[in-house]
Parts: structure tokens; sequence; C-alpha cells
């Protein structure tokens, strides 16, 4: 104990309180900034049955240990006729695939989708990533 210092009953309570609200502060700030695209399991998002990506990824499939490692930093990957979606680490890693890819590319947050040349129209590519982003974020950018 600190010399002077003396800890009553209701100096006990008001440390607890500042730590709780502390806490809760602190979680509820890394809550609301939380972007739930870094934890997404493309895989279970884009292959089960209803998902919305059906009509654009005939044929999909999971495509990780193909596609994903020996110099690709993916850490998912979903494939198919049309198109490619491919989860990463970091936002930049996603980017750099994504611009490697040029007009074929698409880029959001750690997702990139790698269109095949021809395969979807521009209409069809925009219906895909909107209805992507739309249904695996829960962040506001």
């Amino acid at each position: 104990m600190v010399a002077g210092l003396r800890w009553t009953p209701g100096s006990i309570l008001a440390a607890v309180l500042a730590t709780l609200v502390t806490v809760v502060v602190a979680l509820t700030a890394w809550w609301l900034t939380l972007d739930t695209r870094q934890f997404l399991d493309i895989e279970e998002s884009l292959l089960q049955p209803g998902s919305g990506a059906d009509p654009f990824m005939p044929g999909a499939r999971r495509a990780t240990d193909e596609l994903c490692g020996d110099g690709s930093p993916c850490l998912q990957a979903v494939t198919s006729e049309n198109v490619d979606v491919f989860r990463y680490r970091t936002r930049e890693e996603a980017a750099a695939a994504a611009a490697s890819w040029g007009a074929d590319g698409y880029h959001s947050h750690w997702i990139a989708v790698h269109f095949a040349p021809g395969r979807l129209s521009e209409w069809e590519r925009g219906e895909f990533v909107e209805g992507f982003d739309g249904s695996n974020t829960t962040s506001p950018d």
C-alpha cells in the first residue's frame, strides 16, 4: 500500500467502475471499426447454394490449394468458369493482385476478384461485385 493511500469500499467501487467503463468503450470502438471482410470465409460464402453468386460462377469450386501459396500470398481462393475470388492477409496484397489483372480485376478490402476476359458483360460484373460487397460487409466504407 502506498503511504497515505487508503482504499475504502467507495474508492474500490469507483476504480472497478472506471476500469469497466474503459473496457466497454474500447470494445465498442473496436466493434464499430471492425470490417468482417477481413475474416470472411469466401468458400463458405460463395459455395453455399443460393449464395447469389450462382448465376455468375457456374462450376464454382474451392481452389485454395492450387491457387494460393507458391508465390501467391492469398489465404483462400474460389474459382469458376467466369470469376476467381481471392482473400488476402492485407488490403495491400488484395489491391496489388487486382491491379495486376488490369480491367479484369476488382478489389474490395481483403478480397480480390479476377474476371475471366470476355466471359461476363460489364453489367454482370457490376451485379456480381455489388451483390458480393453488399452481402459481405459491416463497414460503411
